[in-house]
């Protein structure tokens, strides 16, 4: 009933989006992990890329410490991990 005059399907799942320093990212409360970062300044195409891998889900924007500090450990191991190839090479 309610869907009809939406128009659109229900969605009850989430993924949030956070801001961490100059990064944005997404995370997945369900899974409990970040799917995805990305330098803030393209905050459009990355909720868009987010809405396009995960369909189902739906983005919601929050301001919640203990994900931004989520989202800066990620972006640190990924740095790390880059740091660490280069050395090997």
């Amino acid at each position: 009933m309610f869907k009809d005059k939406i128009g659109t399907e229900l969605k009850y799942k989430h993924i949030y989006i956070c801001y961490a320093g100059k990064y944005i990212g997404a995370y997945n409360p369900y899974t409990r992990e970040v799917v995805g970062y990305e330098i803030s300044d393209k905050f459009v195409p990355f909720v868009q890329k987010i809405i396009k891998d995960f369909p189902e889900y739906t983005p919601h924007n929050v301001i919640n410490e203990g994900i931004s500090e989520l989202i800066r450990r990620k972006v640190l191991m990924d740095i790390a991990k880059k740091e660490l190839e280069k050395t090997r090479d």
